[in-house]
């Protein structure tokens, strides 16, 4: 968990006057934040989504990231792994990973299906006590595994560009994070801007 308060007091040791005793007392407060939701869409069905959010993944002080989403038309899961303190210093780095099944929606004349697989690597430098500059490169493929091959327009695409695509892109951001605290916060402002290029 997290450390939501300390306090130390001084303590005489009987008998010498070279050394005190140091009592402190911690109250802690959890670093996981678990949420799931459902909402309606006339399009995609019913919408089911899942998150966690883990400040501090298995003691090491890294965060993890996990978003899921289930529904008529996608099935997507993503995967975020961030270090704060990148080999002990004020850099920053994260990893991430995602995996998605995107389908037409309901009523939709053209029938198709597609899996986009994401990578990503950011890199963050300090510029202030609060604010750092994210610099990164990311890859996507994306598949058409199924289409509609009766409408011509559709046919003509694959035809000429094929059925898988990859993408690369280079990343740039800026990020401000002032909250007093990581969980509930009750003051402070979040602020990301990010351009991306590729």
């Amino acid at each position: 968990g997290y450390l939501k308060e300390t306090r130390c007091v001084p303590s005489h040791v009987a008998g010498r006057s070279d050394l005190i005793d140091l009592i402190c007392h911690v109250e802690e407060v959890p670093s996981t934040v678990a949420s799931a939701s459902a909402g309606y869409s006339s399009n995609a069905g019913i919408i089911y989504k899942v998150d966690l959010n883990q400040k501090n993944f298995l003691g090491t002080g890294r965060q993890l990231t996990v978003n899921t989403e289930k529904s008529d038309t996608i099935l997507s899961a993503n995967f975020d792994l961030t270090d704060p303190h990148f080999l002990g210093s004020n850099f920053s780095n994260r990893f991430h990973i995602s995996g998605s099944k995107v389908k037409s929606v309901k009523g939709s004349t053209a029938k198709y299906q597609t899996n986009v697989y994401e990578l990503g690597y950011d890199v963050g430098v300090p510029v202030s006590a609060y604010a750092q500059m994210l610099m990164g490169i990311g890859y996507q493929r994306t598949k058409v595994v199924k289409y509609d091959a009766n409408y011509p327009y559709i046919k003509a695409f694959i035809d000429q560009h094929g059925k898988t695509f990859n993408t690369t892109t280079l990343h740039l951001g800026w990020k401000s994070n002032s909250y007093d605290r990581v969980i509930f916060p009750r003051q402070g402002v979040h602020q990301d801007v990010s351009f991306y290029a590729g």
